[in-house]
């Protein structure tokens, strides 16, 4: 191909580059992102890398290659780009030290594609050449499912999944890392051994791990091409390695080159390398240039079959498929086989392929009810990396599993497999997400009933998981969606309301010890504190709705024609007022419109204030003001009133409202004209407490008056705008996430727990959805909660 040309071509260019970065190292001059080893049985990486070919920070020592530049790596397309790769002392120039000295022969050890397929026309499949393969395998080494892939069995915009060697060592180091973030005891969490004095080494952890694969002997002749091509081939974040290798036909030792994914490359996944579910979950859906991700684990696992022996030694049959499960019989002097379970990952993907549906979403913040589907792959060895085991403090994977087959009788005939995200929805301490067909999946904390499915079904567990894909407890539980198809819905601290597709009936669920379901105080009649199946209020029933709010204790929804409907707590006036009931004994259900008839569009609910949008633009508050939030001075309102400024009037350009707790935001689309031409931009305006940085800008008071708060977010136009509880999010044109306000649980995704007081841009991983196009330009949807948020593509 071009590239590979392109590439060898590279090879007999000048050494002006390698030059500089060996002065660069001598002057301890920073080069290049850095590739470190630790505690390996083999030599240091020596290698420096730039990206792109831009210089970037790097300590290491730089390889001696003859004729080879250091190994680039471009971040764009996820693979070293100039045809080079890392590689060990040992591993580098021209192998003598590892080739046969009387012949020239060179050993390869294949321990993935390279057991099925070395590719037609390859070196490796030239037999007649030459070419010898026998059955090998190697101690002291494991196969694990954690090098992503974006050049063979997926693509930049969903990498798929490889596997990679890594030493014994190597794994247990990840696995103490992951479990220093529980506060809670390696050996006790991760380990299951057990040991007279307490205290096991690693060597005698590990001595009995064998990985199984194919050892190719090339002749003198194939040598070069052969390097060639598996370079060009391995290109997405392998590197070069030697490694001692055990013929099992003649029982001879030798040495081979390896190409492996180190810990340290950029394409790692430690996560995927401890919880197989989700590793399954990604091969299941991944396509690449080289064909589906499936495919490739399907033959592995052949491949292994047909050797003789399996991946998962006996040890691992009792463990659950997240924990990562060491040999369970050390010392014994046997060869087991041992890896992350080749064939426990095939049949993780046969049956997500038989009968569930996969959503890939993304969150941070508290997962203390399991409002982000952490709480099974962080259970045993904390794989999503959680702190204290409830808190994700930077952006995460989550892996959403629901039926494919929908067997509820209102949803009988609706098919999720071409399904997309429409929604998604943070409550206090509950999640959901809506589909473009209208089904709505709920999930977290369901102590009030708020995910609609029950209280007293068996088998429903606290986190409203209502099922397994199989009989395995080590299968993902599969959420099940509320029997109705949904055209919005909101979500309010321990409450839920929904409005029903085609139908535009209000129905409730969750709370009610205020009303805030049925429109009725349970204490004054026979209505339950609980509702946990959705129900239509008496007042609702010969009405059509088109938007609905929760908040605290209260609801509101606004009706096809235009006219609100509030019902719930009424202390602070966030409710519309009722002139013949005491509202202090009774929550009671009032209607209000505009005194003009102008139509209301939106509305939004917080802890004790309510916001509503005419179709004029106006925004309308009503509520306790203790801290600014009707947008206007004075105490609380009995009733809508109109905040100051131009969002008071008609004609101001707001399209959209949201508030938090206590703080507001309007989205504005603001005419601006550029060079003679009118473009549009939405402008963010915000107003109401600010002590915690929930509008994100000075003055960080309690009291933040009606304010323009952003124009555009570091250069880029805002395209959309969240409130949680206490804290902010939004979305740049870019695609890029960014947040401020409270952030005790890491709910703003920065990296920690400290209150973020401007808007910062989020951390942590990259997201993705496998269901996009390549050319699909996509939206990114976010939801902001009490302590948590979500996002996803659609």
């Amino acid at each position: 191909s071009y590239d590979l040309i392109r590439y060898l071509s590279l090879m007999h260019k000048n050494y002006f580059l390698l030059t500089i970065s060996s002065l660069a190292l001598i002057l301890s001059i920073p080069t290049t992102l850095a590739f470190r080893y630790a505690s390996l049985p083999t030599p240091r990486l020596g290698v420096s890398k730039r990206v792109c070919g831009e210089a970037v920070n790097t300590k290491m020592t730089v390889s001696d290659r003859k004729g080879d530049q250091d190994a680039i790596w471009c971040p764009e397309k996820q693979v070293y780009s100039n045809g080079n790769l890392p590689a060990t002392e040992e591993a580098s120039n021209d192998l003598k030290s590892i080739r046969c000295p009387k012949t020239g022969r060179l050993n390869i050890f294949g321990y993935g594609s390279l057991c099925w397929k070395p590719g037609d026309g390859t070196t490796l499949s030239k037999v007649d050449e030459g070419v010898i393969t026998s059955k090998c395998h190697v101690k002291g080494w494991r196969r694990c499912w954690a090098q992503r892939s974006t050049d063979h069995r997926g693509t930049i915009k969903f990498p798929g999944l490889v596997c990679t060697l890594l030493t014994d060592s190597e794994v247990n180091k990840i696995t103490q890392s992951q479990a220093q973030l529980m506060h809670e005891g390696v050996e006790e969490k991760i380990s299951p051994y057990k040991s007279r004095n307490g205290v096991i080494s690693d060597d005698e952890k590990f001595n009995s791990s064998t990985t199984q694969g194919l050892l190719y002997s090339v002749p003198s002749h194939l040598v070069d091409q052969c390097l060639q091509e598996l370079d060009f081939r391995e290109k997405g974040g392998y590197a070069r390695d030697v490694i001692d290798v055990k013929d099992d036909e003649t029982g001879e030792m030798s040495k081979a080159l390896v190409y492996r994914g180190t810990p340290e490359n950029p394409a790692f996944c430690i996560r995927s390398l401890l919880d197989l579910p989700l590793a399954a979950a990604i091969m299941s859906v991944a396509i690449g240039p080289s064909g589906r991700n499936d495919e490739y684990l399907y033959n592995l696992d052949e491949f292994l079959t047909d050797f003789g022996g399996q991946d998962i030694d006996d040890s691992m049959s009792g463990m659950s498929v997240n924990s990562f499960a060491l040999p369970s019989k050390v010392g014994s002097g046997t060869d087991k086989s041992h890896d992350t379970g080749t064939k426990t990952l095939a049949m993780l993907v046969r049956t997500f392929h038989q009968k569930a549906n996969l959503h890939f979403l993304y969150g941070a913040g508290s997962n203390q009810s399991n409002q982000l589907l952490l709480q099974q792959s962080s259970a045993k060895n904390n794989a999503p990396g959680l702190v204290n085991l409830d808190e994700a403090h930077d952006l995460k994977e989550i892996l959403l599993v629901v039926p494919k087959n929908i067997m509820k009788d209102k949803l009988i005939g609706f098919s999720e497999v071409r399904s997309q995200p429409k929604a998604l929805y943070a409550g206090g301490s509950h999640s959901g997400l809506l589909t473009d067909q209208g089904i709505l999946y709920l999930w977290g904390c369901k102590d009030s009933g708020q995910l609609g499915q029950g209280m007293n079904v068996y088998g429903y567990p606290k986190d409203g998981l209502l099922g397994r894909t199989g009989k395995s407890d080590d299968i993902p539980p599969m959420v099940s969606p509320l029997n109705m198809r949904v055209e919005v819905a909101a979500f309010g601290h321990a409450h839920t309301l929904v409005i029903e597709r085609n139908t535009g009936m209000l129905y409730a669920f969750g709370d009610n010890s205020r009303g805030q379901v049925s429109g009725r105080r349970p204490r004054d009649t026979k209505d339950s504190v609980k509702v946990p199946v959705p129900t239509v209020p008496e007042f609702a029933k010969d009405k059509r709705f088109v938007a609905v709010a929760a908040g605290l204790h209260h609801s509101a929804a606004i009706t096809e024609h235009g006219e609100l409907v509030t019902f719930g707590f009424t202390r602070y006036g966030m409710c519309v007022p009722r002139e013949d009931i005491d509202r202090r004994k009774m929550p009671g259900v009032a209607w209000w419109r505009p005194e003009d008839g102008s139509r209301l569009i939106a509305v939004s609910c917080g802890q004790k204030h309510t916001m509503v949008l005419d179709e004029h633009g106006r925004v309308w508050t009503m509520g306790d003001n203790k801290h600014g939030q009707l947008g206007r001075n004075g105490g609380k309102s009995d009733g809508p009133s109109l905040v100051n400024g131009t969002l008071g009037e008609k004609g101001s350009g707001c399209i959209a409202i949201d508030c938090g707790w206590s703080h507001c935001i309007a989205i504005v689309l603001a005419k601006i004209n550029k060079s003679g031409q009118l473009d549009q931009e939405k402008h963010i305006y915000g107003w109401g407490r600010n002590d915690k940085g929930q509008l994100g800008c000075e003055p960080y008071l309690r009291e933040l008056p009606l304010y323009a708060l952003y124009k555009d977010i570091a250069g880029r136009k805002i395209k959309s705008f969240s409130c949680g509880a206490e804290s902010s999010m939004l979305v740049d044109e870019s695609g890029k996430i960014w947040g401020c306000g409270w952030n005790d649980h890491g709910n703003i995704s920065t990296g920690d727990n400290s209150d973020v007081y401007e808007m910062t841009e989020i951390v942590g991983t990259t997201m993705r959805n496998p269901k996009l196009d390549q050319s699909y330009n996509s939206e990114i949807i976010v939801a902001a909660g009490g302590a948590h948020f979500l996002s996803t593509l659609m």
